[in-house]
Protein backbone atom coordinates (compact mmCIF):
# COMPACT_ATOMS: atom_id res chain seq x y z
CA UNK A 1 0.00 0.00 0.00
CA UNK A 2 1.45 3.44 -0.89
CA UNK A 3 1.35 6.29 1.36
CA UNK A 4 -1.33 8.21 -0.23
CA UNK A 5 -3.09 4.53 0.08
CA UNK A 6 -2.46 4.12 3.67
CA UNK A 7 -4.11 7.80 4.36
CA UNK A 8 -7.16 7.37 2.40
CA UNK A 9 -7.58 3.99 3.78
CA UNK A 10 -7.54 5.61 7.62
CA UNK A 11 -9.57 9.24 6.74
CA UNK A 12 -10.95 9.37 3.81
CA UNK A 13 -12.00 12.61 2.33
CA UNK A 14 -10.09 14.54 4.88
CA UNK A 15 -8.53 17.43 4.16
CA UNK A 16 -5.67 18.55 7.19
CA UNK A 17 -2.69 16.64 5.67
CA UNK A 18 -1.18 16.19 9.90
CA UNK A 19 -4.69 14.73 10.64
CA UNK A 20 -4.58 12.10 7.91
CA UNK A 21 -0.67 11.49 8.83
CA UNK A 22 -1.32 11.36 12.40
CA UNK A 23 -4.01 8.93 11.92
CA UNK A 24 -2.25 6.56 9.42
CA UNK A 25 0.58 6.81 12.18
CA UNK A 26 -1.37 5.58 14.86
CA UNK A 27 -3.21 2.56 13.69
CA UNK A 28 0.14 1.82 12.54
CA UNK A 29 1.51 1.96 16.07
CA UNK A 30 -1.99 0.24 17.43
CA UNK A 31 -1.53 -2.97 15.10
CA UNK A 32 2.16 -2.87 16.16
CA UNK A 33 3.90 -2.07 12.82
CA UNK A 34 5.63 0.66 14.66
CA UNK A 35 6.13 -1.10 18.12
CA UNK A 36 6.22 0.29 21.38
CA UNK A 37 10.02 2.22 22.29
CA UNK A 38 11.19 1.72 18.75
CA UNK A 39 12.67 5.20 17.80
CA UNK A 40 11.08 6.89 14.56
CA UNK A 41 12.79 7.47 11.24
CA UNK A 42 11.21 10.47 10.11
CA UNK A 43 12.99 10.29 7.06
CA UNK A 44 11.83 7.16 6.00
CA UNK A 45 8.50 8.52 6.91
CA UNK A 46 8.64 10.73 4.81
CA UNK A 47 9.42 9.27 2.03
CA UNK A 48 6.84 6.91 2.63
CA UNK A 49 4.35 9.27 3.19
CA UNK A 50 5.57 11.71 -0.03
CA UNK A 51 5.68 14.81 2.18
CA UNK A 52 7.84 17.12 3.85
CA UNK A 53 9.27 16.97 7.25
CA UNK A 54 7.33 19.90 8.37
CA UNK A 55 4.40 18.25 7.27
CA UNK A 56 5.13 14.70 9.25
CA UNK A 57 6.58 16.78 11.99
CA UNK A 58 2.80 18.58 13.04
CA UNK A 59 1.77 14.69 13.10
CA UNK A 60 3.75 13.83 15.18
CA UNK A 61 3.34 17.15 17.57
CA UNK A 62 -0.71 15.50 17.74
CA UNK A 63 0.66 12.13 18.47
CA UNK A 64 2.93 13.34 21.38
CA UNK A 65 0.40 15.74 22.53
CA UNK A 66 -2.00 12.10 22.70
CA UNK A 67 0.44 10.45 24.69
CA UNK A 68 1.44 7.97 22.12
CA UNK A 69 4.91 9.42 21.02
CA UNK A 70 7.79 10.66 23.46
CA UNK A 71 10.64 12.88 22.43
CA UNK A 72 13.71 10.97 22.01
CA UNK A 73 16.87 12.93 21.00
CA UNK A 74 16.12 15.31 18.49
CA UNK A 75 13.31 12.87 16.85
CA UNK A 76 10.41 11.02 18.76
CA UNK A 77 9.96 6.91 19.78
CA UNK A 78 7.08 5.46 20.29
CA UNK A 79 5.68 5.38 24.02
CA UNK A 80 6.04 2.50 25.91
CA UNK A 81 4.14 1.54 28.88
CA UNK A 82 5.56 -0.99 31.86
CA UNK A 83 3.90 -3.55 32.97
CA UNK A 84 3.37 -2.94 36.04
CA UNK A 85 1.69 0.32 35.38
CA UNK A 86 -1.26 -1.51 33.90
CA UNK A 87 -3.00 -2.21 37.16
CA UNK A 88 -2.91 1.90 37.63
CA UNK A 89 -3.94 2.66 34.06
CA UNK A 90 -7.07 0.36 34.77
CA UNK A 91 -8.21 1.87 38.01
CA UNK A 92 -7.75 5.40 36.48
CA UNK A 93 -9.75 4.33 33.68
CA UNK A 94 -12.51 2.74 36.37
CA UNK A 95 -12.50 6.38 38.19
CA UNK A 96 -12.73 8.47 35.34
CA UNK A 97 -15.89 6.49 34.12
CA UNK A 98 -16.82 6.40 37.12
CA UNK A 99 -17.41 10.33 37.22
CA UNK A 100 -18.75 10.48 33.80
CA UNK A 101 -21.41 7.95 34.18
CA UNK A 102 -22.88 9.64 38.54
CA UNK A 103 -22.73 12.89 35.99
CA UNK A 104 -24.91 11.13 32.96
CA UNK A 105 -26.78 9.88 36.29
CA UNK A 106 -27.74 13.33 37.59
CA UNK A 107 -29.66 13.75 34.24
CA UNK A 108 -33.64 13.80 33.77
CA UNK A 109 -35.53 10.61 33.94
CA UNK A 110 -36.64 11.33 30.35
CA UNK A 111 -32.92 11.86 28.83
CA UNK A 112 -31.86 8.71 31.04
CA UNK A 113 -34.61 6.54 29.14
CA UNK A 114 -33.97 8.05 25.84
CA UNK A 115 -30.03 6.86 26.34
CA UNK A 116 -30.91 3.40 27.68
CA UNK A 117 -33.29 3.17 24.43
CA UNK A 118 -30.38 4.21 22.57
CA UNK A 119 -28.05 1.44 23.64
CA UNK A 120 -30.76 -1.57 23.95
CA UNK A 121 -31.08 -0.69 19.80
CA UNK A 122 -27.21 -0.53 19.41
CA UNK A 123 -27.04 -3.92 20.99
CA UNK A 124 -29.46 -5.27 19.49
CA UNK A 125 -28.85 -4.22 16.21
CA UNK A 126 -25.39 -6.08 16.85
CA UNK A 127 -27.81 -9.70 17.27
CA UNK A 128 -29.86 -8.89 14.04
CA UNK A 129 -26.70 -8.46 11.42
CA UNK A 130 -25.26 -11.33 13.39
CA UNK A 131 -28.41 -13.80 12.77
CA UNK A 132 -28.91 -12.40 9.41
CA UNK A 133 -25.15 -13.13 8.41
CA UNK A 134 -25.46 -16.81 9.46
CA UNK A 135 -29.60 -17.44 8.40
CA UNK A 136 -30.20 -18.10 12.23
CA UNK A 137 -32.93 -17.37 14.08
CA UNK A 138 -33.54 -17.58 17.89
CA UNK A 139 -31.77 -17.00 21.14
CA UNK A 140 -28.37 -15.40 20.84
CA UNK A 141 -24.96 -17.83 21.47
CA UNK A 142 -23.01 -16.81 25.00
CA UNK A 143 -20.49 -15.08 21.99
CA UNK A 144 -23.16 -12.91 20.56
CA UNK A 145 -24.63 -12.43 23.80
CA UNK A 146 -21.10 -10.58 25.22
CA UNK A 147 -20.79 -8.52 21.61
CA UNK A 148 -24.35 -7.04 22.77
CA UNK A 149 -23.35 -6.26 25.80
CA UNK A 150 -19.67 -4.35 24.68
CA UNK A 151 -22.17 -2.35 22.35
CA UNK A 152 -24.40 -1.41 24.87
CA UNK A 153 -21.82 -0.40 27.09
CA UNK A 154 -19.74 1.41 24.05
CA UNK A 155 -23.14 3.25 23.82
CA UNK A 156 -23.72 4.01 27.23
CA UNK A 157 -20.09 5.65 27.48
CA UNK A 158 -20.25 7.53 24.71
CA UNK A 159 -23.28 9.25 25.34
CA UNK A 160 -21.78 9.83 29.04
CA UNK A 161 -18.82 11.70 27.48
CA UNK A 162 -20.85 13.58 25.46
CA UNK A 163 -22.60 14.88 28.45
CA UNK A 164 -19.98 15.23 30.67
CA UNK A 165 -16.86 17.22 30.89
CA UNK A 166 -14.78 17.20 27.78
CA UNK A 167 -11.64 16.96 29.83
CA UNK A 168 -12.38 13.66 31.32
CA UNK A 169 -14.18 12.69 28.32
CA UNK A 170 -10.53 13.12 26.91
CA UNK A 171 -8.72 11.67 29.76
CA UNK A 172 -10.29 8.43 29.05
CA UNK A 173 -10.02 8.37 25.66
CA UNK A 174 -6.61 8.99 26.10
CA UNK A 175 -6.05 6.11 28.49
CA UNK A 176 -7.96 3.72 26.19
CA UNK A 177 -5.09 5.07 23.38
CA UNK A 178 -2.49 3.92 26.06
CA UNK A 179 -3.99 0.67 26.50
CA UNK A 180 -4.14 -0.19 22.92
CA UNK A 181 -0.80 0.70 21.77
CA UNK A 182 0.58 -1.28 25.01
CA UNK A 183 -1.49 -4.39 23.45
CA UNK A 184 -1.31 -3.83 19.95
CA UNK A 185 -3.83 -5.63 17.41
CA UNK A 186 -4.28 -8.40 20.56
CA UNK A 187 -6.58 -5.41 22.62
CA UNK A 188 -9.95 -5.78 20.57
CA UNK A 189 -10.02 -9.71 21.82
CA UNK A 190 -9.03 -8.67 25.61
CA UNK A 191 -11.50 -6.00 25.59
CA UNK A 192 -14.03 -8.20 24.45
CA UNK A 193 -12.63 -10.99 27.14
CA UNK A 194 -13.17 -8.57 30.08
CA UNK A 195 -16.53 -7.69 29.23
CA UNK A 196 -19.51 -8.46 31.66
CA UNK A 197 -22.59 -8.27 31.07
CA UNK A 198 -23.58 -5.88 32.84
CA UNK A 199 -26.29 -3.85 31.10
CA UNK A 200 -29.62 -4.60 33.86
CA UNK A 201 -27.48 -3.32 37.09
CA UNK A 202 -26.29 -0.47 35.32
CA UNK A 203 -29.29 0.74 34.08
CA UNK A 204 -31.18 0.34 37.49
CA UNK A 205 -28.62 2.20 39.24
CA UNK A 206 -28.63 5.56 36.53
CA UNK A 207 -32.38 5.27 36.56
CA UNK A 208 -32.22 5.61 40.87
CA UNK A 209 -29.31 7.93 40.52
CA UNK A 210 -27.08 5.38 42.80
CA UNK A 211 -23.67 6.76 42.35
CA UNK A 212 -22.45 4.03 44.66
CA UNK A 213 -23.08 1.45 43.25
CA UNK A 214 -21.83 2.96 39.76
CA UNK A 215 -18.86 3.38 41.45
CA UNK A 216 -19.05 -0.51 42.31
CA UNK A 217 -19.96 -1.33 38.85
CA UNK A 218 -17.10 0.64 37.22
CA UNK A 219 -14.47 -1.16 39.54
CA UNK A 220 -16.15 -4.73 38.62
CA UNK A 221 -15.32 -4.14 35.17
CA UNK A 222 -12.42 -2.61 35.36
CA UNK A 223 -11.18 -5.62 37.86
CA UNK A 224 -12.30 -7.57 34.56
CA UNK A 225 -10.14 -5.67 32.63
CA UNK A 226 -7.21 -6.02 34.60
CA UNK A 227 -7.56 -9.99 35.47
CA UNK A 228 -7.89 -10.25 31.63
CA UNK A 229 -4.89 -8.71 30.68
CA UNK A 230 -2.63 -10.21 33.54
CA UNK A 231 -4.18 -13.43 31.75
CA UNK A 232 -2.92 -12.12 28.31
CA UNK A 233 0.40 -10.75 28.73
CA UNK A 234 1.08 -13.44 31.97
CA UNK A 235 2.12 -11.34 34.62
CA UNK A 236 3.90 -12.69 37.48
CA UNK A 237 1.22 -14.16 40.25
CA UNK A 238 1.32 -12.73 43.82
CA UNK A 239 2.80 -16.07 45.26
CA UNK A 240 -0.66 -16.41 47.32
CA UNK A 241 -1.98 -19.99 46.45
CA UNK A 242 -1.83 -19.01 42.77
CA UNK A 243 -3.70 -16.11 42.83
CA UNK A 244 -3.24 -12.97 40.52
CA UNK A 245 -3.51 -9.70 41.95
CA UNK A 246 -6.18 -7.19 41.04
CA UNK A 247 -5.58 -3.53 40.82
CA UNK A 248 -7.69 -2.97 43.78
CA UNK A 249 -5.47 -5.66 45.82
CA UNK A 250 -7.76 -8.01 45.78
CA UNK A 251 -7.39 -11.27 43.51
CA UNK A 252 -9.36 -13.71 41.21
CA UNK A 253 -8.68 -17.27 40.97
CA UNK A 254 -6.72 -18.51 37.75
CA UNK A 255 -9.07 -19.98 35.52
CA UNK A 256 -11.58 -17.33 35.99
CA UNK A 257 -10.32 -15.69 32.70
CA UNK A 258 -12.45 -17.81 30.39
CA UNK A 259 -15.69 -17.45 32.36
CA UNK A 260 -15.33 -13.81 32.41
CA UNK A 261 -14.75 -13.99 28.58
CA UNK A 262 -18.48 -15.13 28.77
CA UNK A 263 -19.73 -12.85 30.68
CA UNK A 264 -20.15 -15.34 34.23
CA UNK A 265 -18.71 -14.24 37.07
CA UNK A 266 -16.87 -17.32 39.41
CA UNK A 267 -18.69 -17.83 42.54
CA UNK A 268 -15.37 -17.84 44.55
CA UNK A 269 -14.45 -14.03 42.73
CA UNK A 270 -14.24 -10.86 44.44
CA UNK A 271 -16.37 -9.97 41.66
CA UNK A 272 -19.35 -11.29 43.58
CA UNK A 273 -18.80 -9.35 46.64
Amino acid sequence: MSGADDIAEVLPGARELDVCLAASLRERMFEHRLRPGAALDEASLSRHYGVSRASLRAALQRLATDGLLRPAGEGFAVSALARDDLACLCEQLAQIECHLLCRLAARSSEALVAVLEDCRRAAAQGAVVGNAAEGRDGAATDEESIVAAQRWLTCLRRAAAAGGAPVFALLAAQLRRQLRLVLGPAWPAIERAAMLDLRVPFGSALLQGRDDEIERLCRMQGRALLAALEATMDVSSSGAGGRVATAAGEALPRGAHSRLGQGKVPVDSPLRR
